[in-house]
Protein backbone atom coordinates (compact mmCIF):
# COMPACT_ATOMS: atom_id res chain seq x y z
CA UNK A 1 0.00 0.00 0.00
CA UNK A 2 3.08 1.75 0.70
CA UNK A 3 4.55 1.87 -2.47
CA UNK A 4 1.73 2.17 -4.38
CA UNK A 5 0.71 5.21 -2.76
CA UNK A 6 4.56 6.56 -3.03
CA UNK A 7 3.63 5.44 -7.18
CA UNK A 8 0.73 7.42 -7.49
CA UNK A 9 2.11 10.65 -5.70
CA UNK A 10 5.17 10.52 -8.45
CA UNK A 11 2.96 9.56 -11.64
CA UNK A 12 -0.40 8.21 -11.28
CA UNK A 13 -0.57 5.28 -12.93
CA UNK A 14 -3.60 2.88 -13.36
CA UNK A 15 -1.75 -0.22 -12.05
CA UNK A 16 -0.82 2.00 -8.77
CA UNK A 17 -3.98 3.14 -7.87
CA UNK A 18 -5.33 -0.44 -8.20
CA UNK A 19 -2.96 -1.69 -6.14
CA UNK A 20 -3.81 0.42 -3.73
CA UNK A 21 -7.59 -0.17 -3.75
CA UNK A 22 -7.04 -4.07 -3.64
CA UNK A 23 -4.76 -3.40 -0.38
CA UNK A 24 -7.56 -1.23 1.49
CA UNK A 25 -10.27 -3.79 0.05
CA UNK A 26 -7.92 -6.43 1.86
CA UNK A 27 -7.27 -4.66 5.01
CA UNK A 28 -11.37 -4.36 5.38
CA UNK A 29 -11.62 -0.70 4.15
CA UNK A 30 -13.95 -0.11 1.27
CA UNK A 31 -14.54 3.03 1.91
CA UNK A 32 -10.96 4.42 1.71
CA UNK A 33 -10.97 1.60 -1.31
CA UNK A 34 -13.59 3.57 -2.78
CA UNK A 35 -11.43 6.96 -2.52
CA UNK A 36 -8.78 5.71 -4.34
CA UNK A 37 -11.25 4.91 -7.14
CA UNK A 38 -12.47 7.85 -7.07
CA UNK A 39 -9.09 10.01 -7.08
CA UNK A 40 -8.20 7.52 -9.97
CA UNK A 41 -10.91 8.87 -11.70
CA UNK A 42 -10.42 12.32 -10.90
CA UNK A 43 -7.04 12.00 -12.70
CA UNK A 44 -8.23 10.51 -15.46
CA UNK A 45 -6.77 7.36 -15.24
CA UNK A 46 -9.04 4.37 -16.13
CA UNK A 47 -8.63 0.39 -16.95
CA UNK A 48 -10.45 -2.38 -17.07
CA UNK A 49 -9.63 -3.61 -13.49
CA UNK A 50 -10.09 -0.23 -11.94
CA UNK A 51 -13.65 -0.60 -13.18
CA UNK A 52 -13.98 -4.05 -11.77
CA UNK A 53 -12.97 -2.68 -8.11
CA UNK A 54 -15.45 0.00 -8.32
CA UNK A 55 -18.07 -3.04 -8.64
CA UNK A 56 -16.40 -4.71 -6.10
CA UNK A 57 -16.64 -1.91 -3.62
CA UNK A 58 -20.52 -1.61 -5.39
CA UNK A 59 -21.08 -4.72 -4.35
CA UNK A 60 -19.99 -4.79 -0.69
CA UNK A 61 -22.05 -2.07 -0.31
CA UNK A 62 -24.95 -3.92 -1.19
CA UNK A 63 -25.67 -1.73 -4.41
CA UNK A 64 -25.99 -4.87 -7.09
CA UNK A 65 -27.45 -3.13 -10.13
CA UNK A 66 -24.69 -0.73 -10.37
CA UNK A 67 -21.94 -3.38 -9.37
CA UNK A 68 -23.21 -5.53 -12.49
CA UNK A 69 -22.60 -2.53 -14.59
CA UNK A 70 -19.11 -1.86 -13.24
CA UNK A 71 -18.60 -5.50 -13.89
CA UNK A 72 -19.54 -5.89 -17.20
CA UNK A 73 -17.82 -2.74 -18.42
CA UNK A 74 -14.43 -4.05 -17.07
CA UNK A 75 -15.32 -7.52 -19.33
CA UNK A 76 -16.22 -5.70 -22.16
CA UNK A 77 -13.10 -3.75 -22.26
CA UNK A 78 -10.96 -6.54 -21.36
CA UNK A 79 -12.65 -9.79 -22.63
CA UNK A 80 -9.50 -12.20 -21.68
CA UNK A 81 -10.26 -11.59 -17.95
CA UNK A 82 -12.42 -14.80 -16.54
CA UNK A 83 -12.77 -13.01 -12.87
CA UNK A 84 -14.57 -9.91 -14.60
CA UNK A 85 -17.10 -12.33 -16.38
CA UNK A 86 -17.38 -14.53 -13.25
CA UNK A 87 -17.81 -11.48 -10.83
CA UNK A 88 -21.36 -10.17 -13.18
CA UNK A 89 -22.79 -13.48 -13.13
CA UNK A 90 -22.11 -14.04 -9.31
CA UNK A 91 -23.66 -10.78 -8.84
CA UNK A 92 -26.80 -11.46 -10.95
CA UNK A 93 -27.19 -14.37 -9.29
CA UNK A 94 -27.12 -12.62 -6.20
CA UNK A 95 -29.22 -9.77 -7.24
CA UNK A 96 -32.28 -12.64 -7.81
CA UNK A 97 -31.81 -13.69 -11.39
CA UNK A 98 -30.06 -16.71 -11.66
CA UNK A 99 -30.96 -17.56 -15.33
CA UNK A 100 -29.84 -14.51 -16.40
CA UNK A 101 -26.52 -15.57 -15.17
CA UNK A 102 -25.99 -18.76 -16.66
CA UNK A 103 -27.33 -17.78 -19.94
CA UNK A 104 -24.30 -14.87 -19.51
CA UNK A 105 -21.65 -17.97 -18.38
CA UNK A 106 -23.15 -20.44 -21.44
CA UNK A 107 -22.65 -17.27 -24.21
CA UNK A 108 -18.98 -17.15 -23.14
CA UNK A 109 -18.06 -20.94 -22.65
CA UNK A 110 -15.57 -21.18 -25.28
CA UNK A 111 -13.72 -17.64 -24.74
CA UNK A 112 -13.47 -18.75 -20.69
CA UNK A 113 -13.73 -21.99 -19.62
CA UNK A 114 -10.38 -23.96 -20.08
CA UNK A 115 -9.72 -24.23 -16.45
CA UNK A 116 -13.44 -25.31 -16.04
CA UNK A 117 -14.05 -21.93 -13.77
CA UNK A 118 -17.19 -21.06 -16.15
CA UNK A 119 -18.97 -24.26 -15.76
CA UNK A 120 -18.48 -24.72 -12.12
CA UNK A 121 -20.06 -21.28 -11.07
CA UNK A 122 -23.33 -21.93 -13.52
CA UNK A 123 -22.93 -25.70 -11.40
CA UNK A 124 -22.88 -23.56 -8.39
CA UNK A 125 -25.82 -21.21 -9.62
CA UNK A 126 -28.40 -24.08 -10.82
CA UNK A 127 -27.59 -25.89 -7.54
CA UNK A 128 -28.63 -22.90 -5.11
CA UNK A 129 -31.86 -22.68 -7.50
CA UNK A 130 -32.40 -26.26 -6.96
CA UNK A 131 -32.25 -27.55 -10.89
CA UNK A 132 -30.99 -30.53 -10.31
CA UNK A 133 -30.78 -31.97 -13.40
CA UNK A 134 -28.86 -28.63 -14.42
CA UNK A 135 -26.46 -28.82 -11.98
CA UNK A 136 -25.29 -32.08 -12.57
CA UNK A 137 -24.80 -31.20 -15.88
CA UNK A 138 -22.62 -28.33 -15.30
CA UNK A 139 -21.05 -29.98 -12.78
CA UNK A 140 -19.95 -32.97 -14.85
CA UNK A 141 -18.73 -30.65 -17.61
CA UNK A 142 -16.44 -28.78 -14.55
CA UNK A 143 -14.96 -32.66 -13.41
CA UNK A 144 -14.45 -32.96 -16.91
CA UNK A 145 -11.71 -29.88 -16.95
CA UNK A 146 -10.41 -30.11 -13.30
CA UNK A 147 -10.56 -34.08 -13.25
CA UNK A 148 -8.76 -33.87 -9.74
CA UNK A 149 -10.97 -31.46 -7.88
CA UNK A 150 -11.85 -33.44 -4.59
CA UNK A 151 -14.71 -30.52 -4.15
CA UNK A 152 -16.12 -30.92 -7.48
CA UNK A 153 -16.18 -34.45 -7.44
CA UNK A 154 -17.81 -34.66 -4.09
CA UNK A 155 -20.65 -32.27 -4.99
CA UNK A 156 -21.49 -34.13 -8.55
CA UNK A 157 -21.49 -37.74 -6.72
CA UNK A 158 -23.65 -36.14 -4.10
CA UNK A 159 -26.09 -34.87 -7.17
CA UNK A 160 -26.41 -37.98 -8.58
CA UNK A 161 -26.78 -40.30 -5.33
CA UNK A 162 -29.75 -38.05 -4.72
CA UNK A 163 -30.77 -38.39 -8.73
CA UNK A 164 -30.33 -42.07 -8.09
CA UNK A 165 -27.50 -42.47 -10.18
CA UNK A 166 -25.73 -44.39 -7.49
CA UNK A 167 -23.61 -46.61 -9.94
CA UNK A 168 -22.02 -43.18 -11.60
CA UNK A 169 -21.70 -41.55 -7.46
CA UNK A 170 -19.90 -44.75 -6.83
CA UNK A 171 -17.34 -44.66 -9.66
CA UNK A 172 -16.76 -41.10 -8.91
CA UNK A 173 -16.40 -40.75 -5.07
CA UNK A 174 -14.93 -44.31 -4.05
CA UNK A 175 -11.57 -43.37 -5.73
CA UNK A 176 -11.94 -40.26 -3.00
CA UNK A 177 -12.00 -42.37 0.21
CA UNK A 178 -9.50 -45.13 -1.01
CA UNK A 179 -6.76 -42.43 -1.24
CA UNK A 180 -4.27 -42.10 1.75
CA UNK A 181 -6.37 -39.76 3.49
CA UNK A 182 -7.11 -40.41 7.05
CA UNK A 183 -10.64 -42.14 8.38
CA UNK A 184 -12.46 -38.26 9.53
CA UNK A 185 -11.77 -37.11 6.32
CA UNK A 186 -14.85 -36.61 3.66
CA UNK A 187 -17.22 -37.97 5.70
CA UNK A 188 -20.16 -36.36 3.18
CA UNK A 189 -18.55 -39.02 0.88
CA UNK A 190 -18.56 -41.94 3.12
CA UNK A 191 -22.11 -41.66 3.99
CA UNK A 192 -23.03 -40.72 0.28
CA UNK A 193 -21.41 -43.64 -0.63
CA UNK A 194 -23.17 -45.83 1.81
CA UNK A 195 -26.34 -44.57 1.25
CA UNK A 196 -25.45 -45.92 -2.64
CA UNK A 197 -24.33 -48.93 -1.66
CA UNK A 198 -27.03 -49.89 0.89
CA UNK A 199 -29.70 -49.07 -2.36
CA UNK A 200 -27.97 -51.51 -4.44
CA UNK A 201 -27.50 -54.26 -1.77
CA UNK A 202 -24.38 -54.16 -0.71
CA UNK A 203 -24.72 -53.57 3.17
CA UNK A 204 -20.93 -55.25 2.94
CA UNK A 205 -19.30 -52.28 0.92
CA UNK A 206 -21.35 -50.02 2.96
CA UNK A 207 -19.94 -51.14 5.97
CA UNK A 208 -16.38 -50.77 4.89
CA UNK A 209 -16.78 -47.14 3.62
CA UNK A 210 -18.14 -46.29 7.37
CA UNK A 211 -16.70 -48.42 9.73
CA UNK A 212 -13.50 -46.36 10.98
CA UNK A 213 -15.71 -43.12 9.96
CA UNK A 214 -18.27 -43.48 12.68
CA UNK A 215 -16.07 -45.01 15.07
CA UNK A 216 -14.38 -41.76 15.08
CA UNK A 217 -17.07 -39.65 15.13
CA UNK A 218 -19.85 -40.61 17.42
CA UNK A 219 -22.08 -37.51 16.87
CA UNK A 220 -22.17 -37.69 13.29
CA UNK A 221 -25.92 -39.18 13.50
CA UNK A 222 -26.05 -39.93 9.87
CA UNK A 223 -23.35 -41.98 9.62
CA UNK A 224 -24.39 -43.59 13.06
CA UNK A 225 -27.39 -44.93 11.43
CA UNK A 226 -26.15 -45.85 8.13
CA UNK A 227 -23.46 -48.01 10.35
CA UNK A 228 -26.34 -49.71 12.05
CA UNK A 229 -28.31 -50.27 8.72
CA UNK A 230 -24.62 -51.90 7.24
CA UNK A 231 -24.19 -53.90 10.34
CA UNK A 232 -27.30 -55.67 9.95
CA UNK A 233 -27.03 -56.29 6.98
CA UNK A 234 -23.79 -57.99 7.39
CA UNK A 235 -25.34 -59.47 10.78
CA UNK A 236 -22.54 -57.50 13.05
CA UNK A 237 -25.42 -57.38 16.04
CA UNK A 238 -22.42 -55.52 18.28
CA UNK A 239 -21.34 -52.80 16.17
CA UNK A 240 -25.42 -52.26 15.13
CA UNK A 241 -26.06 -51.95 18.79
CA UNK A 242 -23.14 -49.68 19.26
CA UNK A 243 -24.63 -47.32 16.83
CA UNK A 244 -27.94 -47.83 17.82
CA UNK A 245 -26.70 -46.62 21.29
CA UNK A 246 -24.83 -44.19 20.17
CA UNK A 247 -28.32 -42.49 18.23
CA UNK A 248 -30.20 -43.05 21.42
CA UNK A 249 -28.18 -40.94 23.48
CA UNK A 250 -29.14 -37.70 21.40
CA UNK A 251 -31.76 -36.28 19.61
CA UNK A 252 -32.26 -37.99 15.52
CA UNK A 253 -33.80 -35.93 12.73
CA UNK A 254 -34.70 -39.71 11.62
CA UNK A 255 -37.18 -41.12 14.44
CA UNK A 256 -38.60 -43.72 11.64
CA UNK A 257 -35.81 -45.01 10.50
CA UNK A 258 -33.96 -45.36 13.72
CA UNK A 259 -37.06 -46.80 15.05
CA UNK A 260 -36.77 -49.78 11.77
CA UNK A 261 -33.16 -49.87 12.89
CA UNK A 262 -33.86 -51.00 16.65
CA UNK A 263 -36.81 -52.83 15.77
CA UNK A 264 -34.57 -55.32 13.47
CA UNK A 265 -32.14 -55.04 16.32
CA UNK A 266 -33.95 -56.85 18.78
CA UNK A 267 -35.86 -59.22 15.87
CA UNK A 268 -32.40 -60.31 15.08
CA UNK A 269 -31.57 -60.90 19.17
CA UNK A 270 -34.68 -62.93 19.09
CA UNK A 271 -36.79 -60.70 21.03
CA UNK A 272 -39.51 -60.90 19.17
CA UNK A 273 -42.34 -59.14 21.40
CA UNK A 274 -40.18 -56.15 21.84
CA UNK A 275 -39.50 -55.40 18.33
CA UNK A 276 -43.03 -56.21 17.38
CA UNK A 277 -44.27 -53.95 19.97
CA UNK A 278 -41.92 -50.78 19.22
CA UNK A 279 -43.22 -51.31 15.55
CA UNK A 280 -46.93 -51.90 16.10
CA UNK A 281 -47.14 -48.39 18.13
CA UNK A 282 -45.28 -47.27 15.34
CA UNK A 283 -47.56 -48.38 12.85
CA UNK A 284 -50.83 -47.20 14.88
CA UNK A 285 -49.68 -43.78 14.06
CA UNK A 286 -48.45 -43.85 10.97
CA UNK A 287 -50.82 -46.45 9.38
CA UNK A 288 -49.78 -45.68 6.06
CA UNK A 289 -46.31 -46.63 6.52
CA UNK A 290 -46.53 -49.40 4.28
CA UNK A 291 -42.47 -50.86 4.79
CA UNK A 292 -42.94 -50.74 8.52
CA UNK A 293 -46.52 -52.81 8.42
CA UNK A 294 -44.24 -55.76 6.17
CA UNK A 295 -41.66 -55.31 8.57
CA UNK A 296 -44.30 -55.89 11.62
CA UNK A 297 -46.12 -58.93 9.32
CA UNK A 298 -42.48 -60.51 9.26
CA UNK A 299 -41.81 -60.47 12.51
CA UNK A 300 -45.26 -61.82 13.67
CA UNK A 301 -44.84 -64.52 11.29
CA UNK A 302 -41.35 -65.67 12.85
CA UNK A 303 -43.22 -65.17 15.96
CA UNK A 304 -46.06 -68.00 14.88
CA UNK A 305 -48.99 -65.56 14.90
CA UNK A 306 -49.80 -65.92 11.10
CA UNK A 307 -53.29 -64.39 11.37
CA UNK A 308 -51.43 -61.26 12.74
CA UNK A 309 -49.25 -61.34 10.21
CA UNK A 310 -51.36 -61.45 7.63
CA UNK A 311 -53.36 -58.23 9.26
CA UNK A 312 -50.25 -56.22 8.77
CA UNK A 313 -49.54 -57.20 5.22
CA UNK A 314 -53.17 -56.21 4.54
CA UNK A 315 -52.52 -53.07 6.26
CA UNK A 316 -49.52 -52.28 4.17
CA UNK A 317 -51.13 -53.18 0.39
CA UNK A 318 -53.83 -50.88 1.64
CA UNK A 319 -51.92 -48.26 2.08
CA UNK A 320 -49.13 -49.20 -1.29
CA UNK A 321 -51.21 -51.47 -3.57
CA UNK A 322 -48.18 -51.81 -5.74
CA UNK A 323 -46.52 -53.21 -2.74
CA UNK A 324 -44.64 -56.52 -3.52
CA UNK A 325 -42.99 -57.20 -0.03
CA UNK A 326 -46.56 -57.63 1.35
CA UNK A 327 -47.99 -59.35 -2.33
CA UNK A 328 -45.99 -62.00 -1.93
CA UNK A 329 -45.74 -62.59 1.72
CA UNK A 330 -49.47 -62.94 1.30
CA UNK A 331 -49.61 -65.41 -1.10
CA UNK A 332 -46.36 -67.64 1.17
CA UNK A 333 -48.82 -67.20 3.66
CA UNK A 334 -51.41 -68.92 2.53
CA UNK A 335 -55.22 -68.70 2.90
CA UNK A 336 -55.33 -70.94 6.00
CA UNK A 337 -53.77 -67.50 7.52
CA UNK A 338 -56.11 -64.77 6.21
CA UNK A 339 -58.94 -64.01 9.31
CA UNK A 340 -62.38 -65.02 8.32
CA UNK A 341 -65.88 -63.81 9.82
CA UNK A 342 -68.09 -65.57 11.77
CA UNK A 343 -70.05 -67.21 8.73
CA UNK A 344 -66.80 -68.17 6.76
CA UNK A 345 -66.66 -64.66 4.66
CA UNK A 346 -63.37 -62.93 3.44
CA UNK A 347 -62.28 -60.30 6.29
CA UNK A 348 -63.21 -57.34 5.27
CA UNK A 349 -60.07 -55.67 6.55
CA UNK A 350 -59.03 -56.29 2.53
Amino acid sequence: LAAASESIALAPDPSAYAIAAKSHLELGQPASAEQVLLAARAKKCESPELEYLRGVVAELRGDLEPAIAHYRRAREQERAHVDFLLAEAECMAAAGDPEAALRLLADHLNVYDERGAVSLLAARIADLKGDEDMAIRWYRRAAGLVPKSVSISQRLGTLLAESGECAEAVTLLRPLIDRPVRPNDLGNVRRTLALCYLAGDDPRSAYESLHDYAAGNPDDASAQLLLAQSALGVNDLVTAAEAVGQLDRRDSSDERDVLMVRAILDWKRGRLAESASTLAAWVETQPSDAQASCLLGEILAASGDGQQAVVAFERALFSDPSNSWAKSRLAELGPDQVPRGPNGEYSSRN
